[in-house]
Order: C-alpha cells, then sequence, then structure tokens
C-alpha cells in the first residue's frame, strides 16, 4: 500500500463574491485645514498604493492612522468612521489577524445601524464582511444569520433579480459548501448565475464570477464534466473583457488548473498554472501574494507528478512573498510550508518534514485558536509524519484530536469526518487493533456514501482503504466485494466519454493492484497478469513516466513476472524502476538500496554472478550507516 503525503489545498479565490475595493475617502470635515488634507490624502495614495501590490502588512500603519484621523475629523460615530473601520478590517482580515478585525467590523456595524438603520442597504457591506470573517474563524452559526439578513435587506432593497442579490446569494452559497451542504448550495449559485445574466448579460464579468463559483461547487461534489464549461466560458469572458494578459484571466486560468489536477491531468495542470504564474509576474510584480499563490498551484502541480526537484523552489519562493505581504506567521505561509513538507515526506525525510509540519502546526494553532479545522489538518500531517517513521504512540492522539475537532465544527456526517475516521481507523489496522479500527472504516465509507453518493470517487477510496483492512483481518471475500465496489466505482469514472471526470487515475491504479494481490494466492496468473500490467498503464498514465510510486508498481509487477520464472521482464521492470527512483530520491534512499538489492537477486537467479555482485556492493555503498 503506497502512502503519500497530501498536499494542503492552496489558496484560491473561491470567496470572491464581495470585491472590497479599498477607496479611502478624504474627510471633508473642514475644507480650510488645508494640511490635514493633504495628510489624508497622502496616507490613503499610501495605502492604496501598497494594497494593491499586495503589501497588506505594510499598508496596516498608513490605514490605522487614517482611522484616527477621520475620527478626529468627523467624531466617532460618523459613517465615514464605518468606511475606515471596514478598510482596517479587510488588511487585518487578509493578514489573518481575524479577532481583531472581528471587533472592528463589530463596531462599523454598529455605527451603520444606529446612522442608517436597522433594514438600510448601506449596512450591508459591514453585514456581510463581518460574516465573511465569522466564516474564516469557522464560526458558521454566526456567520448564517448575518448573510442571510443581507440578502433579506438586498432583496426588500433592490428587488429580487437585483446583481446585489447574486452578490448576496453567493455568499450564502459559499458558507454551504463551507458546512457541506452541497444540496443547500447548488440552487442558490444557480439563482445567482441567472440572475447576473439576466440583469447583466451574458459577457459580463460578474457572470464569470458567477459561473467559478458555481463550478467550484460541483468540483467538491465530483461533477467534474460539469464544471469544466463552466470554468472554460468564464475564462473566455476575462480575455475578451480585459486582454489575455491580465490577473482576472491569470485567476480563471489557475482554477480550470485545479480542476485539469482534480481529474489527474497533471500536465494540461502544469501548463495552465504555468500561464498564470507568466501573467501575474508580468502583471502585478515578482512579489506579489497572488504570484504567491501561482507558485503553490504549480509547485503542487509538479509534484503530483514527482518533480520535487523543480517543485521546491517554487514553494520556498512562495513563503518567502507570503512572509513578506503578510508577516512571519499568518497561516498562509502555513500552506507553503505544508507542501515543503510533503516534498520531505516523498523523500523520506521524516525528521525534516516533522519540523515543517510542527512549525505549521504552531502558526496555525495561534492564527485560530486550539479547534479550528485548519489545526485538524495540520494535526493529521504531522501524525503522518510520526506513523510513517514507526512513532504510532505519538500518532494516535493527534488523530484523536484531529477527529474531536473536525466533529465538532462539521457535525457527525461531513466528509472531512470521513477522513479523519479513515486516518485513526488506518493506525489501528497498522497496529493490530481490528476491532477497533472495523467500526470506523465502515462509518467513514457511510459518511462518504451519505455525504457525496454512492457513485463519487471518494468513496472508492474510502471502500479501498476498508477492503485492505478486510484482507488483513481474514475476511477475503468481504475484502474481494468492497475491492469491486471501489474498481466499479473508479472504472465507471474512466468510461468513454468520462475519463476528465476521474478524480484520480492513481486510485484506479491502486484498486486494482490491491485485488490483484488479494487474488495473487490463487496463483490464476492469466487472471491476474492484465490487473497488475492495467495499474501499471494507469499509474503511468497518471503521474507520468517518472514518478516514484510508478517505480512501486512497476516492481510489484516484476515480482509477480519472477515469481513465474519470467526474470527477463522481472529484471527489466526493476531496473527501470531503479532509474525512475535515483533520479527522484537521494542515492541512500531506503527504496533505492532496496530496489539494488532485489536486481542483485534477480541477477544471481540469471546466473548473472558479476553483475549481481557489483549491484549487491553498490546497494551497500548506498545503505547509510547504523
Amino acid at each position: 500500500m503506497t502512502c503519500s503525503a497530501a498536499i494542503a489545498r492552496v489558496r484560491s479565490s473561491r470567496n470572491i463574491a464581495v470585491l472590497l475595493v479599498l477607496s479611502f475617502l478624504v474627510s471633508a470635515a473642514d475644507s480650510r485645514e488645508e494640511d490635514a488634507a493633504a495628510r489624508l490624502q497622502r496616507l490613503s495614495t499610501e495605502a492604496r498604493t501598497l494594497y494593491e501590490a499586495g503589501r497588506y502588512q505594510e499598508a496596516i500603519p498608513a490605514t490605522r492612522e487614517l482611522l484616527t484621523l477621520t475620527e478626529q475629523a468627523v467624531g466617532p460615530d460618523h459613517p465615514l468612521v464605518s468606511q475606515s473601520l471596514n478598510n482596517l478590517a479587510l488588511l487585518l482580515q487578509k493578514t489573518q489577524q481575524l479577532a481583531d478585525a472581528r471587533f472592528l467590523l463589530e463596531r462599523a456595524l454598529k455605527i451603520d445601524e444606529t446612522q442608517l438603520g436597522l433594514d438600510h442597504p448601506g449596512i450591508v457591506r459591514s453585514l456581510t464582511n463581518l460574516a465573511l470573517v465569522f466564516q474564516d474563524l469557522r464560526e458558521y452559526a454566526a456567520a448564517r444569520p448575518l448573510f442571510e439578513r443581507a440578502l433579506k435587506i438586498t432583496e426588500s432593497a433592490y428587488g429580487t433579480e437585483h446583481p446585489a442579490v447574486a452578490v448576496s446569494l453567493g455568499n450564502l452559497a459559499a458558507l454551504d459548501r463551507d458546512e457541506g451542504k452541497y444540496a443547500e448550495a447548488r440552487p442558490l449559485l444557480e439563482r445567482a448565475l441567472t440572475i447576473d445574466e439576466t440583469a447583466l448579460g451574458s459577457d459580463h464579468p460578474a457572470v464569470a464570477l458567477s459561473l467559478t463559483n458555481l463550478a467550484d461547487l460541483l468540483r467538491a461534489i465530483g461533477e467534474y464534466e460539469a464544471a469544466r464549461p463552466l470554468l472554460e466560458r468564464a475564462l473566455a469572458i476575462h480575455e475578451k473583457t480585459y486582454g489575455p494578459d491580465h490577473p482576472m484571466v491569470a485567476f480563471s486560468l489557475s482554477v480550470l488548473g485545479l480542476l485539469a489536477k482534480d481529474t489527474g491531468d497533471y500536465r494540461k495542470a502544469q501548463a495552465l498554472q504555468g500561464r498564470a504564474l507568466k501573467i501575474r509576474e508580468a502583471a502585478l510584480g515578482p512579489s506579489h501574494p497572488d504570484v504567491a499563490d501561482s507558485l503553490n498551484n504549480l509547485g503542487s502541480a509538479l509534484y503530483q507528478t514527482g518533480e520535487f526537484t523543480a517543485a521546491r523552489p517554487l514553494f520556498e519562493r512562495a513563503v518567502a512573498i507570503y512572509e513578506a505581504a503578510y508577516g512571519p506567521s499568518p497561516p498562509i505561509i502555513a500552506t507553503s510550508l505544508n507542501n515543503l513538507a510533503s516534498l520531505q515526506y516523498q523523500v523520506k525525510d521524516y525528521a525534516g518534514a516533522k519540523k515543517i509540519y510542527e512549525r505549521a502546526l504552531a502558526i496555525n494553532e495561534k492564527a485560530f485558536g486550539p479547534n479550528h479545522p485548519t489545526v485538524a489538518m495540520s494535526l493529521n500531517n504531522l501524525a503522518l509524519v510520526l506513523r510513517e517513521s514507526g512513532d504510532l504512540a505519538g500518532t494516535r492522539p493527534l488523530y484523536e484530536r484531529a477527529l474531536k475537532i473536525t466533529e465538532s465544527v462539521y457535525g457527525p456526517a461531513h466528509p472531512n469526518v470521513a477522513v479523519s475516521l479513515n486516518n485513526l481507523a488506518s493506525l489501528l489496522h497498522q497496529s493490530g487493533d481490528y476491532a477497533g479500527a472495523r467500526p470506523l472504516f465502515e462509518r467513514a465509507v457511510s459518511i462518504m456514501e451519505g455525504a457525496l453518493g454512492r457513485e463519487h470517487p471518494n468513496v472508492a477510496t474510502s471502500l479501498n482503504q476498508f477492503a485492505l483492512f478486510l484482507k488483513d483481518a481474514g475476511d477475503v471475500d468481504e475484502s474481494r466485494r468492497r475491492y469491486a465496489q471501489a474498481l466499479a466505482i473508479e472504472t465507471r469514472a474512466l468510461a468513454p466519454g468520462q475519463r476528465d471526470a476521474a478524480v484520480s487515475l492513481n486510485n484506479l491504479a491502486t484498486t486494482i493492484s490491491s485485488l490483484a494481490e488479494l487474488l495473487r494466492q490463487t496463483r490464476q496468473y492469466d487472471t491476474i497478469l492484465p490487473l497488475y500490467e492495467q495499474a501499471v498503464a494507469v499509474m503511468e498514465s497518471s503521474l507520468g513516466p517518472q514518478h516514484p510510486n510508478l517505480a512501486l508498481n512497476l516492481k510489484t509487477l516484476g515480482v509477480f513476472y519472477a515469481e513465474q520464472g519470467r526474470l527477463t521482464e522481472a529484471v527489466s521492470l526493476d531496473e527501470r524502476a531503479l532509474h525512475i527512483q535515483e533520479i527522484a530520491l537521494l542515492p541512500s534512499d531506503p527504496a533505492v538500496v532496496e530496489t539494488l538489492q532485489d536486481l542483485a537477486e534477480l541477477y544471481e537467479k540469471m546466473g548473472k554472478h558479476d553483475k549481481a555482485e557489483q549491484t549487491l556492493a553498490r546497494a551497500r555503498s548506498a545503505a547509510p550507516e547504523d
């Protein structure tokens, strides 16, 4: 069973239904005070320039001073103060100073309600911005009534078919999506799209945004083929509106790249993310946070094909950009740190990965508190490294804490809870606690089926893990049935005309290989051989010809050939596996040493004694000293 670290989902512009523009107003309190007015204008220009350059941390002092001057000029309860509070809160939100942003927005909302009334459309700005902060804090119960109130006010003020209503619908749908309420989110997004198309025309940028939001939901529920034309249409709108080299075009390219990554088309993902990066660097400069987003996206796509050497400097550069823009410890840096740690994990540098994951966990706990789902993700990442390095006792409390956080935030039936259940169940499986593992696996499968539908590829992933457990627990018939279920799901996703809808060809390869391994004890080689060969072909199609995980499948097939006495074919596969591993891994990596030892044994069986001795000597030389 191949275990790989998951790269944390990189930041995307999903929640951009409200585009907040930093428009600092010069106070009109006393036009005779030229010096004060000039100072306000200077601070306004400075803050706006820094904001547009993505230098959010640096923009905060000027914005804070603007707030103070505005309060002095017009008093503490003027609508201009509310606007200044919203502007400062936006910067604090971007730099993940969420508690401070919340305090400012609560004050802004109180000012708006007092000055404008409880049902005035002018309070929608503060309602929405406060709700977005609660959403970032994962305080969904606090965010929902604010979004709902904003929608009601907007509908009452402008009618039910106004574009402003579409914005409020998009915000409420994004909250539903974060809570896993996909069925509730979809009609809201479809209604928002209809409103925008009717009111603004089919080629308006607001329509592109609604298309992207709906496509993002479709991606979340695995409807990739339905998402693709929406994203392609959004890209066409942005290109027509802004030209081919605008940051909004880069945004659409990035989201299309994420879709390509979802469907296992990693080369296409690399091309799309590479183009997005080029546009952003040219339009925004090399140090803008959006450039860091593209670096993470491209690095992630390279990671998927085993191009770790190419991915690493991208992740490192992203960290440096984020630190300059946000300060040394905002959560966005943790994303890039997780990516770097994943690279260390893949080359089996567990000590290095552990150190980076621990830093990411500390950043997230400081920013969000101990019970946030982002903290749960960091706990799962750190637990994986401890588990692979053999510290099973240290792993369990991390998985248990992550599960407790996830259940408390999302409720007992969310797909993220199923992921945490699978993690803990797999650890219990590895520890030999079969009685404890089985009900967790069963619950995880049930949750995935209930939340996503029985045909979703993520259900197949849970079935695979459960089937492996059942095989080791001795329930071979049930294991075979579960593998068959997973294989059916993944095969349907790869049927003619549906290939792009596969969540991951790697999943299919894993299922096929696992099913073949289960059947291997029957020695029915004519039945099993096509499964192994198909697993290799699918893995290569998914990850490319140089990925370390492909090497594992080549070796598995080689063992199968060797069992039948087909030594020449076995050697050819092991030699190819060695070539892949030597490119991707360090010479002393245990996987490289093991492959050298396996090859030496095969050469010996073929009577190639000198070659066997040379290869064994290479293995001894490469093996790290105890």
